[in-house]
C-alpha cells in the first residue's frame, strides 16, 4: 500500500511538473512574439516551444526508459539551461516595459541567472557532474550575450558577435564531453 501512494505522488509530481514546463512554454511563445528584437521574427515559435516541453524530459531522464548513450541532439538540449533562460527574458520583458531603464537591475538579473543555474541544476534537476554545471552555466552567458540583454547597452557590443558566438557555442557543447 505504501509503494502504491509513493507511486502515485510520483506519477501526480511528473505531471505537474510537465504542467508547469508546458505554462512556460506558453509563456516563452509570447514573449519571443511579443520581442522581435530579441528573436528573429522568422524564428519558428513553435519548435522553441516544443524545445521547452522536451527539455523537462531529456534533462531527466523521465520517459527515456532504457538507459543509452545520449545522442547528439539530446547533449545540446541537455546542456541548455532553458528554465533559467526562460526566466531571464520574463524578467527582461519586465524590465523593457519599465518607462525608466535601470541598467544595474539589467546587471543583477544576469548574475542572478549565473548563480542560480548550476544551483538549479543541482538542486532540481539532481545534476552532479561539474562538467555539466559549468557547460551550462556558460550556456547561459552566452544565450544572454546573444539576445543582448545588458550588453546590448555597451559601446562595443555588436548583436553579430552574440549570434557567431552563440552558434558556435551550442555547435561545441555536446562535443565537449564526448
Amino acid at each position: 500500500m505504501g509503494r502504491e501512494i509513493i507511486g502515485k505522488q510520483k506519477i501526480n509530481l511528473a505531471y505537474e511538473k510537465e504542467q508547469t514546463t508546458s505554462k512556460l512554454a506558453d509563456a516563452i511563445k509570447v514573449v519571443i512574439s511579443d520581442n522581435s528584437q530579441i528573436i528573429d521574427s522568422n524564428a519558428d515559435t513553435d519548435a522553441i516551444a516544443k524545445l521547452l516541453e522536451n527539455n523537462y524530459q531529456l534533462t531527466t531522464g523521465i520517459d527515456k526508459g532504457v538507459s543509452k548513450p545520449d545522442d547528439y541532439g539530446a547533449k545540446l538540449l541537455k546542456y541548455i539551461p532553458v528554465e533559467v533562460i526562460t526566466v531571464y527574458i520574463a524578467l527582461d520583458a519586465l524590465i523593457r516595459s519599465s518607462p525608466v531603464m535601470d541598467l544595474s537591475l539589467y546587471w543583477f538579473i544576469f548574475v542572478f541567472g549565473i548563480v542560480a543555474t548550476p544551483l538549479y541544476l543541482w538542486r532540481i534537476q539532481k545534476v552532479h557532474k561539474n562538467l555539466q554545471l559549468i557547460i551550462s552555466t556558460v550556456a547561459f552567458a552566452v544565450w544572454i550575450f546573444a539576445i543582448g540583454g545588458p550588453f546590448s547597452y555597451m559601446d562595443w557590443y555588436n548583436p553579430i558577435y552574440g549570434g557567431i558566438f552563440l552558434t558556435i557555442y551550442t555547435f561545441l557543447i555536446p562535443i565537449i564531453e564526448a
